[in-house]
């Protein structure tokens, strides 16, 4: 959907009122003035969200799209990233927007959500009540689960606009318009569509392009490997790499700058090579991060059953043993081929790459 905008501006920010330290209210209201003079973007919407998964959804794009371009960090933790969410309602029917109140107080884009659906639903019971929304600025308390009413509006703001008279006019010509957007780099929906275009599916794209340094460190390793090797680089990533950096309280950045690009590159072409299978793979990871080795170094270590000749070896005895499971997959049983595969990889301790040995399989049975 399209979230249409009313205007983006740049103000400083104002000191602000406290009246929760942490969860716990405080009896009155304390000002606290640390960020007072910080350059501030506001950014404004129309009346087009018309659910809480919409305003997250929103939310999110609009971040990843501030931080691709650089503008800022984004972190609403820390604070350089707010919001505040204007609710109404209105029967289905009615065109006219409802009364609304003003949320403030969100900290998460969890707290965004859960607040809008709150909110929604104090709405529809005092209308189902036959009582009146008030128009009012309410405050969230997420250990409550609640909004709380802080102040009310008799009427919306009039903030009566005025140019100051310290600063001169800024008058936008056309070359600074068209400067300005040459230096806009690839936003999220390009590089997206550009990896797409590589071969990574919907979902994996999504991922990869979630954070612009995640998006980046997949942009060096594809300079490192063959064109076709996008899915499998993407299905490394998000399957291993990403694995390990949540069990890790750490930065995503320096948790990627701690493992070279290079290394994935080396592990996808060693998968090709059949020279680690999946199980391997699963092995060879942590051990890459934490010993900070190449794969190639640490791959000699681990017992890997790469020679075609070993592999056969396996299979003829395989074969051995469950002549009939043979008989069927010669016969055109292609489940069949599950028992074998699955007594070499238990003979051979998941040593065996099962690529390479369904392809033996295929070979000795003449398919």
């Amino acid at each position: 959907k399209r979230i249409k905008l009313v205007r983006a501006h740049l103000e400083e920010d104002a000191g602000k009122l406290l009246h929760f330290i942490g969860s716990e209210p405080v009896d009155g209201s304390l000002v606290d003035l640390n960020r007072c003079g910080t350059p501030l973007l506001e950014i404004v919407s129309e009346p087009d969200i018309d659910s809480p998964q919409l305003a997250f959804d929103y939310l999110k794009t609009l971040r990843r799209i501030l931080r691709y371009a650089g503008v800022s960090d984004c972190d609403m933790e820390e604070g350089s990233l707010r919001c505040d969410c204007n609710i109404s309602i209105r029967r289905s029917k009615e065109d006219a927007l409802g009364v609304k109140a003003e949320i403030k107080n969100m900290n998460s884009f969890k707290e965004l959500k859960d607040a809008a659906t709150y909110e929604i639903e104090r709405q529809k019971k005092l209308v189902d009540a036959g009582e009146k929304v008030v128009q009012e600025t309410r405050l969230w308390n997420s250990s409550k689960g609640k909004t709380f009413s802080m102040r009310s509006k008799e009427e919306a703001a009039d903030y009566r606009y005025f140019p100051d008279p310290d600063l001169k006019p800024v008058y936008v010509s056309g070359e600074m318009l068209k400067e300005a957007k040459e230096q806009i780099p690839d936003l999220p929906q390009d590089v997206k569509k550009r990896f797409t275009g590589m071969g990574v599916t919907e979902y994996q794209a999504d991922i990869l392009t979630d954070e612009k340094a995640l998006a980046d460190y997949f942009d060096e390793i594809i300079k490192g490997v063959t064109s076709d090797s996008a899915f499998s680089a993407a299905n490394i990533v998000i399957t291993y790499l990403l694995a390990e950096f949540n069990q890790q309280k750490r930065a995503l950045s320096e948790f990627l700058d701690g493992v070279p690009a290079s290394h994935i590159g080396e592990l996808i072409k060693l998968r090709q090579e059949g020279k680690i299978n999946k199980q391997a793979l699963k092995t060879l990871f942590p051990q890459m991060i934490k010993e900070k080795k190449a794969p190639r170094e640490l791959v000699k270590d681990i017992n890997i059953v790469s020679d075609e000749s070993a592999i056969i070896k396996f299979v003829e005895e395989a074969i051995e043993a469950d002549a009939s499971s043979w008989a069927d997959y010669k016969a055109g049983k292609e489940k069949a081929s599950g028992r074998i595969v699955g007594h070499v990889m238990k003979h051979s301790q998941g040593a065996a790459d099962p690529a390479s040995v369904m392809k033996i399989l295929k070979r000795m049975a003449g398919k």
